[in-house]
């Protein structure tokens, strides 16, 4: 449906702007990246071309293995540090573990200074999981996060 809605607002816009014959590429970066891509197949017609940047086109069920990402994630640390994402690949065993006994959650929220207290050791796992991923999805100059985050956990130990 986006995709339609997408070609018919360019029909109109090249209409109402007497620019019928001029080019249109299309472009996007993640999920528009993808619509991108998708568009410049169904509607070659309407569009001379697509830059699709960071699509993850091929991430569709039975495409690619479904821990595709995490992997990717996982070497980005290994190469940072092995003792780093040793210590991450190990924090989720210590985390469950800390949750398992009565005041867990108490000892985990007071440990990572939350906001609010932790109902559900997934909330902090969820939490954990989303910025080592996109600490490695966003690695770039200066700042390098991967680096910064294995730099810590290496001082740390």
């Amino acid at each position: 449906m986006a995709l339609a809605d997408y070609a018919a607002v360019l029909i109109h816009i090249k209409k109402t702007l007497h620019a019928e014959r001029s080019p249109v590429v299309v472009f996007g970066g993640s999920y528009s990246g993808m619509l991108a891509a998708w568009f410049r197949l169904k509607y070659s017609h309407l569009a001379i071309g697509a830059l699709a940047s960071s699509a993850p086109i091929l991430f569709i069920e039975d495409m690619i293995q479904p821990n595709a990402y995490v992997d990717v994630v996982s070497r980005d640390y290994v190469e940072a540090s092995a003792s780093c994402y040793e210590t991450i690949r190990n924090s989720w065993s210590e985390i469950e573990k800390i949750v398992s006994r009565s005041n867990g959650l108490l000892t985990l929220s007071e440990k990572f200074n939350t906001c609010k207290l932790l109902n559900h050791s997934d909330e902090l796992s969820d939490f954990l999981e989303g910025m080592y991923m996109d600490a490695a999805q966003y690695n770039m100059p200066p700042y390098y996060p991967v680096n910064e985050i294995c730099y810590a956990f290496d001082q740390a130990s």
